[in-house]
């Protein structure tokens, strides 16, 4: 039994053997590809048709474009094997290595020839617009750009955007017509920044993208040179008008509390009169040109205080024999009157309430040999202001008699004195004999 086993055993392996000598060879070799177009060194632009022939023993199952050693898939798998490469995406002038891989039934893989060509579209679509002229005329810009010379032009259209990035943005003009290189754009604002930008399109439908420009800056039309200049009750604004389109302007004022409208001019106007004040303010004012709803920004700030003063000034006062007469500056025009007190050496005391207007007084009611202070100030009815500061003179009245002096005679001396006193009832005379002191006096008459 172990020969029988071990003679098939034999007996299959040369029956195998025999078999596998008639079976063809296995298939590992992948399809020849040869790149046909582009030759190597072109110069290719737009949409460059590569072609390239593949074959294989045991067929060609497919081929791929690569470009730059990345596959870019662009398949074909019928012959001819040609594939569409879009060289519009790559900057003009730079080199690429192109080569088509293709495979076969069996999954074996093989490559052409690599060669190098030249992308270069400068000419091959209308060169966008590298510039734009943009101006004011008259409250609208206006644009004007180089014509498209170009074989393939097909249109123009305008963009504008209030964003740099051109987010947003409005088509205002379209033409077919290549000599149509100016728009006035009539709804734009000159207060605010715009950006443009011209495209054309070919008959490829292919856009050239030009660059993005700005509208001239609003800055140049904020008003300058804004100044403030106070009189006795008011306040003169005086500034440049930079614009000539302006529908008017906007004077703010900050009284202290942040700004707030004061109020609005008609164009053309340079200088506003505020009469509206307080007193004891500093005012901060500014200026803005506005149209159409758009303002300008700010002018540069004028700062002045309030002209209007309620406290009495230059307080001041002459003795007549009887009286002290006292003046003083007005320099309120609101006042509801003045209150004047007096201090004669034991603190201020009210002398006098007067009426709007008065600046003098003449006080009568005094003693003598008395040093007053005087101090004056306005009210209104909810208010008084600061006293001014106080006034010192000395009351005019004297009760002693001066200038006393004598005469002799045969047997009589006569006495003469000055009488200084307006409210005496008489005079005491008395004499002393010899070296006397005041102990030393007697009366001799009265």
């Amino acid at each position: 039994m172990r020969k029988i086993a071990i003679s098939l055993t034999i007996l299959f392996t040369i029956i195998n053997f025999s078999c596998s000598l008639f079976l063809p060879d296995e298939d590992e070799t992948g399809p020849v590809i040869i790149l046909e177009s582009p030759s190597a060194s072109d110069i290719v632009t737009e949409t460059v048709v590569v072609s390239a022939t593949a074959t294989d023993e045991s067929g060609v199952a497919g081929t791929e474009l690569f470009v730059d050693h990345e596959a870019t898939g662009l398949i074909d798998t019928t012959a001819p094997y040609t594939f569409d490469w879009v060289t519009e995406v790559y900057e003009n002038n730079s080199s690429h290595i192109l080569y088509v891989q293709g495979w076969d039934e069996e999954d074996n893989y093989a490559n052409s020839d690599t060669i190098v060509v030249i992308v270069d579209n400068t000419t091959a679509h209308p060169a966008p617009i590298e510039e734009l002229e943009v101006s004011l005329q008259l409250a609208g810009n206006l644009l004007i750009w180089e014509m498209s010379e170009h074989e393939k032009f097909a249109s123009y259209a305008v963009l504008r955007s209030e964003k740099v990035t051109m987010d947003s943005a409005l088509v205002l003009f379209t033409s077919s017509v290549a000599a149509d290189t100016a728009y006035y754009d009539s709804t734009s604002n000159p207060l605010v920044t715009y950006y443009y930008q011209v495209l054309i399109t070919d008959i490829n439908s292919y856009v050239s993208i030009g660059r993005i420009f700005g509208s001239p800056s609003p800055e140049q039309f904020t008003p300058s040179g804004l100044t403030a200049t106070s009189s006795d009750t008011t306040i003169r604004l005086r500034w440049n008008d930079l614009s000539h389109f302006e529908d008017g302007f906007i004077i703010e004022r900050d009284a202290g509390e942040g700004y707030e409208l004061l109020t609005t001019v008609a164009s053309n106007t340079t200088e506003y009169l505020d009469v509206a004040l307080a007193y004891n303010k500093q005012y901060r004012y500014r200026v803005a040109v506005f149209y159409e709803g758009v303002n300008s920004e700010y002018s540069n700030t004028a700062i002045v205080y309030s002209p209007l003063q309620f406290s009495p000034t230059n307080l001041a006062g002459m003795t007549t024999p009887l009286t002290i007469q006292l003046r003083w500056d007005d320099n309120c025009i609101f006042e509801d009157g003045f209150r004047l007190e007096r201090d004669a050496g034991l603190g201020w005391v009210p002398l006098a309430e007067l009426g709007p207007n008065v600046t003098t007084y003449e006080d009568v009611d005094m003693s003598y040999d008395i040093l007053y202070r005087y101090r004056v100030a306005a009210f209104t009815e909810t208010m008084q202001s600061s006293y001014d500061y106080f006034f010192s003179i000395y009351s005019p009245l004297i009760f002693a008699p001066t200038n006393l002096s004598l005469t002799s005679n045969d047997t009589s001396i006569v006495l003469n004195w000055q009488d200084d006193c307006i409210f005496e009832t008489g005079f005491i005379i008395q004499r002393g004999e010899g070296s006397v002191t005041g102990s030393g006096y007697l009366t001799i008459d009265t």
